[in-house]
């Protein structure tokens, strides 16, 4: 029988979940570069421009004409060629480059903590700058530049003079979530447009839970519940691009998550919440705006899956978000994950480690070192050492469905097509996932096919093909693939394909 607290099991959770902890942390080492703040609150009370320069490049620069690719899997390894060394040009040697970083906060259920939340990320903002240094060292020798670094922190729940909004970001229900998902998209910009007054370029937005799906939806242009292009925010040439950390990138009440219990999720998030997030988590996905950044090689979406105690999900989750809702199809990177019918599905985006939801946010957590130091390095190889793009042009959501073959038995050789584009290099052997299938009674014996069972070849431009057999010896079985081809821009890092 049902436990007569089953009914508000998923409210507790998200009354739980859906809320993060902050903690202190350093101010970063790397001077000049001033100590991160909101720029929604200046010391004298009015918003100022930031004076910010390049950070200190006092480092000796790599002498390896070789981006460092250690943190890829070994699938993903680009061959990148070397990079001209560039300031031999005296041309060149005086071209400066901005890097206008920006970190969004996502939900917050208090006005206490709404209040602060432009401090959710401050621990990572500070691994970034103080890690940048070497990284821009090496990069400005290499291509003949000076980087000038700028960071900002925003707070999307208060208003350009720092005071608390009234309704609140989250408060206006209206049943289909667009007056909310509105109401975070005009924050956003106007905070960005506070921050950076003076036109400042190669803005990459850096966003935590509904922090990166606003920043995706801001990037793509996207207005009321329409897709990219269908409402101009003023800043789509100065965005170059967006990383999400365990975003709420998917509407969340989709028959693909099992939310816990027999509520729904957005039952159960108004339960405890004000209507508003509920509708815009709930009904509005930010799934196209992303695949459109994802196939221009302007977004990189962080996925997380670990085991949180308490979720209001089964399955993979970081306990307050599914795996699977953490990306787009376009993004790169494949984690097979659980799925309904007793399956496995592909969770699309860069599994960077097993971290709960707030450990990017809660100090206290004995995660969070761990948490901030692991997305703070994917954040700096994205920008310096590769920034993957999806090179196949069908559908990454689409997949391979063999014939049953008998053990040992190799499948047809399957041809991935793809474009590495211009100005772009191979990344290597495509990625491909797949499952077993184990149809019948006897179903929930699907698993993922090993890895000695698939052969995977590199091809001309991007390409490549894949073969696949299983090893259950006197059985038959098919098997379901998924596969992703990479580009990577001729430099390496997104910084390098930016003017």
């Amino acid at each position: 029988m049902m436990s007569r607290l089953a009914p508000v099991l998923p409210a507790l959770a998200l009354a739980i979940l859906l809320t993060s902890c902050t903690g202190g942390s350093s101010q970063p080492a790397s001077d000049p570069v001033d100590p991160p703040r909101d720029s929604s609150i200046p010391d004298d009370g009015t918003p100022q421009p930031d004076s910010s320069s390049h950070p200190d490049t006092s480092a000796q620069p790599d002498s390896s004409t070789q981006p460092d690719t250690s943190a890829l899997p070994d699938a993903a390894k680009p061959d990148v060629p070397a990079i001209p060394d560039a300031s031999q040009d005296s041309d060149d040697a005086t071209k400066t480059q901005q890097l206008s970083l920006v970190f969004v906060h996502g939900f917050e259920g208090s006005d206490a903590r709404r209040a602060v939340a432009q401090d959710d990320l401050k621990d990572v903002e500070a691994y970034v700058l103080d890690a940048i240094g070497a990284r821009a060292a090496a990069y400005e020798a290499k291509r003949g530049v000076k980087l000038l670094i700028q960071s900002r922190r925003v707070n999307l729940y208060t208003d350009l003079q720092d005071q608390l909004l009234s309704p609140s970001l989250d408060s206006e229900g209206d049943g289909t979530g667009i007056a909310t998902a509105n109401h975070w998209r005009e924050q956003l910009a106007a905070k960005i447009q506070q921050a950076y007054p003076n036109g400042e370029r190669n803005l990459v937005l850096v966003g935590h839970s509904t922090g990166g799906r606003v920043s995706v939806e801001v990037a793509a242009n996207v207005g009321d519940n329409s897709g990219p292009e269908s409402h101009d925010w003023g800043l789509q040439d100065r965005i170059a691009g967006v990383v999400t950390a365990h975003g709420a990138i998917d509407a969340l009440d989709s028959p693909a998550y099992d939310f816990t219990g027999p509520t729904s999720f957005h039952f159960g998030c108004a339960l405890v919440n004000e209507v508003g997030i509920c509708d815009y988590l709930s009904y509005i996905s930010g799934t196209a705006a992303a695949d459109s950044l994802a196939l221009q090689g302007r977004a990189l979406m962080l996925t997380s899956q670990a085991d949180c105690g308490l979720s209001a999900w089964t399955g993979a989750s970081d306990q307050t978000l599914p795996t699977a809702a953490m990306g787009s199809p376009h993004a790169w990177g494949m984690t097979l994950v659980p799925a309904n019918g007793k399956t496995l599905v592909p969770a699309h985006g860069y599994l960077y480690g097993e971290f709960c939801h707030s450990d990017l946010t809660d100090s206290g957590s004995p995660r969070h070192q761990s948490a901030v130091a692991a997305l703070g390095e994917q954040v700096l190889d994205w920008l310096f050492v590769a920034a993957p793009r999806v090179a196949n042009p069908d559908s990454p959501d689409k997949f391979i469905e063999t014939s049953e073959l008998p053990a040992g038995t190799p499948s047809p050789s399957y041809p991935v097509l793809a474009d590495c584009g211009p100005a772009a290099l191979d990344l290597g052997v495509p990625e491909v996932v797949g499952v077993c299938l184990h149809p019948g009674l006897l179903d929930g014996d699907d698993h993922a096919v090993d890895s000695e069972g698939l052969m995977v070849t590199d091809g001309a431009d991007c390409g490549g093909s894949f073969v696949w057999k299983h090893s259950h010896q006197g059985e038959e079985h098919a098997a379901r693939l998924w596969y992703k081809s990479y580009s990577v821009p001729a430099g390496g890092g997104l910084l390098s394909a930016l003017n």
